[in-house]
């Protein structure tokens, strides 16, 4: 069986669907669903531990990211599926950080001082410091990775505690024409505001004279 028999099984919709799949999606399978004349996201993906991923927690932060206004509403969860409404829009590319630099940082600023009151139950810490810790550990490389982690860690100013996407991949934020939404929150969590502007200037491949 397939995840697309395994998702559209099941008693969800109102008629017959036919899931089209979505690009992109690292650590999960996308389709988008039209039912009863409404068009849906569905998302297939399992806890991934060793990457710090665990969807009881993607969940919370996506139900508070929408309480927000920043992300769509989850409708349906269940073990290893959930079910989005669908945002019609235009996925950002690379360039587009950049164009729309103002705009980006603004959403920030709303996730960053809203999203962390609205969440509730069990949500994540991120620690970009103890992920490459982590990893290195997993790799056998913590002779070598874990001494730069710790001086770039003791190096860092100190940021007030934000609730942080983590994961601002263009394919992450989609333009409807008159507003940005942030989706996938995978790897949402308590932590330093920095990452996600870190975040911003590498995947934007932004330069010296783009001011954050």
């Amino acid at each position: 069986m397939t995840p697309a028999d395994i998702a559209f099984a099941r008693s969800l919709w109102r008629g017959p669907v036919e899931p089209e799949p979505l690009k992109g999606g690292l650590s999960n399978l996308s389709f988008v669903v039209r039912d009863a004349g409404t068009r849906f996201v569905v998302r297939l993906g399992e806890d991934i531990p060793v990457h710090h991923v665990f969807r009881d927690r993607e969940h919370a932060a996506s139900q508070a990211a929408f309480e927000a206004g920043l992300s769509p509403e989850p409708v349906h969860r269940e073990a290893g599926l959930s079910v989005f409404r669908f945002i019609e829009g235009r996925t950002f590319e690379e360039a587009d950080f950049s164009r729309h630099l103002v705009r980006v940082v603004g959403l920030l600023r709303r996730c960053h001082a809203d999203v962390g009151r609205r969440v509730r139950g069990p949500i994540n810490a991120f620690w970009a410091f103890h992920v490459v810790r982590d990893y290195a550990g997993l790799l056998g490389l913590d002779a070598e990775y874990g001494p730069i982690a710790d001086r770039l860690e003791a190096m860092q100013i100190a940021m007030p505690t934000v609730f942080a996407h983590n994961d601002l991949l263009p394919g992450n934020l989609i333009d409807d024409g008159a507003r940005l939404w942030l989706i996938d929150w995978e790897y949402a969590g308590f932590g330093s505001p920095l990452f996600d502007l870190a975040n911003v200037a590498a995947n934007g491949a932004l330069g010296p004279a783009d001011d954050l």
